[in-house]
């Protein structure tokens, strides 16, 4: 069987690549987090100096009833970012309750309160009675800085 030198010059050159990919690098596993055009701080040295808290009024409520929520934060300057409140997970996988808001923080600890109606339980619904994690977070420009969470019970 004679080989083409074409072949053979082909296959070293595929070679030759797949080695060069193996040895690469991997590339940043997040984007930096940038509060500001002059802040060249990561993402992991920023999470060190904020603090964030959630709580509800109550740990149990109806079914279809209103719940408040109350988020505490404490930034280590003035700076706009967007909070997202999420929680109550149904079967299917999607949260009954899903909020964005922008906000403007102050240097320190700042309070935001969100009112929300919880979901009724059925079975069309996907939601049974029982005990749920309902997650606050706070992002800048587009990467999560810090989180918290809380446990609500819904009974039906």
């Amino acid at each position: 069987m004679k080989l083409d030198i074409t072949v053979i010059v082909g296959v070293v050159a595929i070679a030759a690549l797949m080695v060069l990919l193996i040895m690469l690098p991997p590339g940043p596993e997040h984007k930096s987090a940038n509060v500001d055009a002059t802040s060249e701080e990561s993402e992991e040295s920023m999470a060190g100096v904020y603090r964030m808290g959630i709580s509800s009024d109550k740990s149990s409520y109806e079914e279809h009833s209103k719940a408040n929520f109350t988020i505490t934060l404490t930034s280590p300057k003035n700076m706009t970012g967007m909070i997202k409140l999420w929680g109550v997970k149904n079967k299917y996988g999607a949260y009954k309750i899903d909020y964005w808001d922008y906000v403007n923080l102050t240097a320190g600890q700042n309070v935001i309160k969100k009112a929300t109606q919880l979901p009724s339980c059925s079975s069309c619904a996907g939601i049974a009675p029982g005990n749920f994690t309902v997650y606050a977070a706070l992002y800048v420009n587009d990467t999560q800085i810090i989180n918290s969470s809380t446990q609500i019970e819904i009974i039906g």
